[in-house]
């Protein structure tokens, strides 16, 4: 039976539990209008969800309030938050650190400066597919998000 969460909040909570402090907050139009992540303080982990797909292009749910512009703002924003000690829960992939996450937003970057050149160049969304990211994206392929769909959802 489906049922209504008990608690809620609109920018943030903290919730202190086993001497430990979350911290979960909003970042607006990234994966989603409605993405949270999960700081544990103490710890020094953070949990972004989809806001970090380790070593893979990232969904980015246009038709539910994410945009490429927001996905960024949202990783910069929680690169700012963090140190080079922190261990980071992504949510797909591997365990990540500070230098894994700042090397997945210049690949955002980088992909979405190509795509813009392309656009800029005359170039259709599938003569930009057919034409393909330079190669050193190649790794970031993956099942779900595939290169075709990466270029596609920045042509957007």
């Amino acid at each position: 039976k489906a049922a209504l969460p008990v608690v809620t909040f609109e920018d943030g909570i903290k919730i202190h539990f086993n001497d430990e402090t979350l911290t979960v907050f909003h970042l607006a139009n990234g994966h989603t209008d409605g993405d949270s992540v999960v700081w544990f303080e103490g710890a020094n982990v953070l949990h972004t969800g989809d806001l970090f797909f380790n070593e893979r292009f990232p969904y980015i749910d246009l038709g539910a309030g994410g945009t490429v512009e927001g996905y960024i703002k949202a990783v910069e924003t929680l690169l700012g938050k963090i140190d080079g000690k922190t261990k980071i829960i992504p949510g797909h992939g591997p365990l990540a650190n500070k230098a894994d996450y700042e090397n997945f937003l210049a690949m955002i970057k980088a992909t979405k400066t190509w795509v813009e050149e392309q656009k800029a160049a005359g170039l259709s969304v599938d003569q930009a597919v057919e034409k393909g990211l330079p190669e050193q994206y190649a790794k970031w392929d993956w099942s779900f998000i595939t290169e075709e769909k990466w270029i596609k959802t920045l042509y957007k």
